[in-house]
Formats: structure tokens, sequence, C-alpha cells
């Protein structure tokens, strides 16, 4: 069977092109106009390629690789149809504070990666994919799905909890519908390969949440059809939170960080639900997901960080044998 191809020089040119592009506008080197050309050129290269180079590293057996290019790929194609959508007017643009927002936590994000890069290379961010080696393994798509899940849950949970101004929820959804959704829909589908049915089963599953509700808010906001009354979303939060709690379950035979993401989750869930009917439990739904979200980045840093470093860093107090870890 041949070798398959080293996908890090792809996801290194389409990150790197990309940037410099959008930098000479963001430096005034070149006309505003350049902004149109970098955003479809974001979606389609930065984006779409990027997005693929990472699908590749988990065939390759690069956990880091793979986690890395295919959040950012996301993050390209999240800010790229934001924009686009915002200039096409189907929504008014993010305020001050929602882009300091969105750009520190993913800064926050992009620290925690390079911490991890002192131990794949000398410390050069992304040049440390290029002398990855290509094992004979699938690599963790664990901790993809959890960033998904926990920077997408971080965002929205801002503005429900009165943080944020109401327009970070326009950013949001385009950041939902494809890291929050199609890259933890992805982690999901390469869990199956990994032989990993808890993770399959639940990063497919709140993939296609966050693809589902972005989707619906999107298309309520363009006009297509009514937005939903106070008693769908109350059953539709309810609903989910039911089967959160079936998950959560089982996450007491595979680790204690799992347990915290998913108690966590299920609390967000019923808060979210009454929060239908009560400013103020809304708003503390708003603080619960900001902690969900941040306990679920932790779960998939600490995988991450273990599994690249080789050992025990950061504990997430594994019940059963390693092999059976959703993360």
């Amino acid at each position: 069977m041949s070798k398959i191809a080293n996908p890090g020089p792809l996801g290194l040119f389409a990150f790197g092109v990309t940037t410099i592009l959008l930098n000479f506008e963001n430096a005034g080197i070149s006309e505003k106009t350049l902004l149109n050309l970098v955003l479809s050129h974001g979606l389609f290269y930065g984006g779409a390629a990027q997005f693929a180079a990472g699908m590749w590293e988990f065939a390759t057996g690069n956990t880091f690789g793979a986690s890395a290019f295919t959040s950012y790929g996301a993050f390209w194609i999240s800010l790229a149809a934001f924009l686009w959508a915002h200039q096409g007017g189907l929504f008014a643009g993010a305020q001050e504070i929602d882009m300091f927002i969105y750009f520190m936590v993913w800064g926050a994000f992009s620290a925690l990666l390079w911490i991890i890069t002192f131990r794949i290379n000398k410390p050069s961010s992304c040049l440390a994919f290029l002398l990855q080696t290509i094992m004979a393994k699938y690599a963790n798509p664990g901790p993809l799905g959890l960033f998904a899940f926990g920077v997408t849950t971080i965002l929205l949970n801002f503005e429900n909890a009165g943080i944020s101004e109401k327009t970070l929820l326009n950013l949001v959804l385009s950041h939902g519908l494809f890291y929050g959704g199609a890259a933890q829909f992805a982690a999901g589908m390469w869990e199956f390969a990994t032989g990993n049915t808890f993770g399959a089963s639940a990063f497919t599953s709140y993939g296609a949440f966050w693809i589902s509700l972005a989707a619906f808010l999107w298309a309520h906001q363009g006009g297509l059809f009514a937005g939903a009354q106070e008693i769908d979303m109350f059953i539709y939060f309810m609903v989910w939170g039911a089967l959160s709690a079936l998950l959560w379950v089982i996450t007491f035979r595979i680790n204690k960080a799992l347990v915290v993401v998913f108690g966590s989750l299920v609390l967000l869930f019923l808060l979210l639900a009454i929060g239908e009917y009560s400013t103020g439990v809304h708003k503390a739904a708003g603080y619960v997901g900001l902690f969900c979200g941040g306990s679920a980045i932790y779960t998939g840093y600490a995988t991450l960080l273990n599994e690249t470093w080789k050992g025990t860093f950061l504990p997430i107090g594994p019940y059963a044998s390693p092999s059976s870890d959703a993360a």
C-alpha cells in the first residue's frame, strides 16, 4: 500500500498565503478593496484547503496537525462567510467588543497550541508541522472535536451571559456552522475509523446540532421563515438536554474530565430551556456555558498535550483503559 503524502506543507501554505494577503490590508499597504478578494481566498484556500489538510493529517497519525489545520481552516471559512453575509445585507456587522472577544478567544486557543510546539520542533509555531513523521495509525480526533465544541460554546455564551453585544451572535452563527458544526462533525466521522463509538456518536451529534441551529437562525434572519416561539425553544433545549444526560451517564466509565463537560452541558441545556421564560436564568446559563466550553477545551488540550509530550502533564482522571477514552 502506498504511503500517504504529508499534508503539512499544504496546510502551512494555505494558512500562510491567506494570512499574508489579509495583513497587507490590515497594515494599510493595499486598498481596502483587497479585502473582498481575501475573503474569497480565505473561504477556499485558507479555509477549505487547510481544512482538507487537517482531514488528511488524521490518516497520517498527526493529532496536532489534524487539530490545528482543521481548526484554522474552519476559522477562515466562518470568518469569510460572516463578512460576506454582512456585506450582502443579511445582518448587521459585529461591534468592536464582539471582534475583541472573538480574537481574544482565538488568541488564547492559539497560545495553548503554541505551548505544544515546544515538544514538536523548535518553538517556531507553524513550521513545526513540516517535520511531523507519518505514523501507521490514525490521529486522535478527540482534541479537534472538543476544541470545536468548546470554543464555539464559549463564544455563544459571552452573548448569553450579557457580556458582549447581541451582534456577536451573527459572528457566532457563522463560527458555529463551520467550526462547532462542520469541524466537529468531521471529528465524529474520524472517530469511526479509530473505533471510538462514544466519540463518533457525540461529536457527530453535537456537530449536527450546531449546523442545524446556525442554519435555522440564519434562515430566520434572512426572512425565509418566522422564528421559533418560546415553547418551541424550550422543547428543543429539553430534548437535547435529555440526550446529553444519557451521554453523561456513559462518561462515568471514560474519564472524570468528560463527566464535568457533559454534566455542565446538561445543566446548560436545562437553564437555556428555563431561560426562555426568565432573563435572569438565561444569563446564568451563559456563565454555565462559559464553564462548559472551558472544560471541553481543557479536556481536549490535556489529551493533545499528554499525547504530544508523551506523559501525564494535565490530568483527565480516566476511569477505564485509555483506548476507551472519547477524548
